[in-house]
């Protein structure tokens, strides 16, 4: 089915889940200054590891290339979970970005089973920050520690849709929203092919 016939009038049965830009804005925030001070303590607390955050030594090209690459692999391992777990085709996929939100997507128009759309949400988390804090480690840096802070607060919009989608059984049917940051959530027994 197109996801872009389905609307909220011609499917009553099935369940809209939806995240406003206010919560997206400020569980990013709260990701954002976490990881800050999960790293700050970590730290200060060991004795041959420490955060150069010396700005003489920051490369603002570089970062800004590491944010961009961030992202696309961000992105990128959406399709590809979409992809392996949803059994989505690659003409389902698709790239681009919301100037009104500020952020990057991949959007999936084929439907999936629940369970293959939690990972779907989560493997850019599972991925990107413990390799954004891998770099960290071996390189601590101002610059390394923006880019670990950035690719944990990036996952905000995804990590608000698994807490809205979490007590769903896993043999759902769901769909990707295909405008905004959510899903649609069919009934148990229904299926978007219905």
């Amino acid at each position: 089915m197109d996801s872009q016939v389905i609307t909220d009038k011609d499917y009553q049965d099935v369940l809209t889940i939806r995240a406003s830009a206010l919560a997206m804005f400020l569980l990013s925030l709260a990701m954002f200054f976490v990881a800050v001070n999960l790293v700050l303590v970590a730290d200060g607390y060991s004795s041959g590891w420490n955060i150069d955050f010396q700005t003489a030594d920051f490369d603002l090209w570089l970062f800004l290339g590491s944010l961009v690459l961030l992202v696309f692999v961000h992105e990128a391992l959406h399709a590809l979970a979409a992809l392996l777990w949803g059994k989505a085709s690659f003409s389902s996929i698709r790239f681009g970005h919301n100037l009104k939100w500020l952020v990057a997507y991949c959007h999936c128009s084929s439907p999936m089973r629940m369970g293959a759309f939690r990972r779907l949400l989560l493997l850019p988390l599972a991925v990107t920050v413990p390799v954004a804090g891998l770099f960290l480690l071996l390189y601590p840096s101002l610059s390394t520690l923006l880019l670990f802070c950035l690719s944990f607060s990036a996952c905000a919009g995804d990590v608000l849709i698994e807490f809205k989608v979490q007590n769903f059984p896993a043999d759902l049917w769901v769909q990707d929203h295909p405008s905004e940051v959510g899903c649609y959530v069919w009934p148990e027994g229904h299926s978007p092919q219905e």
